[in-house]
């Protein structure tokens, strides 16, 4: 305790030789092996960092202690520290960086709903930008498959909820139909996106030919005639 009031005091004064120290020290404590009470003191130190540094030693701090908040498995804390560096950020590659964070641990946790959500905001903002766009895509498709809810039908209202299989569908064709459209922008991507573009492709094939899909289609065509 005494340590780190001396280090508070000199913050002012010394800022970047204190951030530095509590950097190492903070890093050391959150080590594997660490007892509860060491985790707990580096988690103040970086909070202490947060709250004192600049905008820099800020980000960086409150990273660290995502990882913490992951190392525990608290991930609700987790996401809650990247939505507010996501909030003072105003750098878009660093938003969508952190928005993949998210997104990630947000199907660690099994929370398909809020994932799938996620990566949709994230393929929507950044449609042009492709190394952000187009796995992001794939993420969402992938998980809408994986989460798979039928078509449901409200008999009171008449409103149809479509199933996840015909949602990914139709979202990776209009996507791509963008996409192809542009195609100076698609040679301009570099060999990950296109190889994850074409991984796209097979994917949105492998549903159009998928027979509830296509059922369900048919259905929506007669119903809208």
């Amino acid at each position: 305790h005494s340590i780190t009031s001396k280090l508070k005091q000199r913050l002012s004064s010394a800022a970047l030789c204190i951030i530095f120290t509590l950097f190492l020290l903070a890093g050391a404590l959150k080590q594997a092996g660490a007892t509860t009470a060491h985790r707990e003191a580096a988690k103040k130190l970086y909070r202490h960092i947060a709250a004192e540094a600049s905008p820099q030693e800020t980000r960086s701090a409150m990273q660290a202690l995502v990882l913490i908040m992951v190392d525990e498995h608290n991930y609700r804390e987790a996401d809650a520290i990247l939505r507010e560096l996501q909030n003072n950020t105003r750098e878009a590659e660093e938003w969508a960086r952190l928005q993949q964070q998210r997104a990630e641990y947000a199907v660690v946790t099994g929370n398909l709903n809020a994932a799938i959500d996620l990566y949709s905001q994230l393929q929507l903002q950044y449609l042009g930008t492709l190394h952000i766009s187009v796995p992001a895509c794939m993420h969402m498709l992938n998980l809408l498959q994986e989460r798979n809810f039928p078509r449901k039908v409200d008999k009171k209202t008449h409103t149809i909820t479509p199933s996840d299989k015909w949602y990914a569908w139709t979202r990776g064709r209009d996507f791509l139909k963008s996409l192809d459209r542009n195609p100076e922008l698609i040679a301009t991507a570099d060999k990950a996106t296109q190889q994850t573009l074409e991984q796209l492709r097979h994917c949105v094939n492998t549903l159009s030919i998928d027979y509830n899909v296509q059922t369900e289609e048919r259905d929506r065509a007669e119903q809208n005639n």
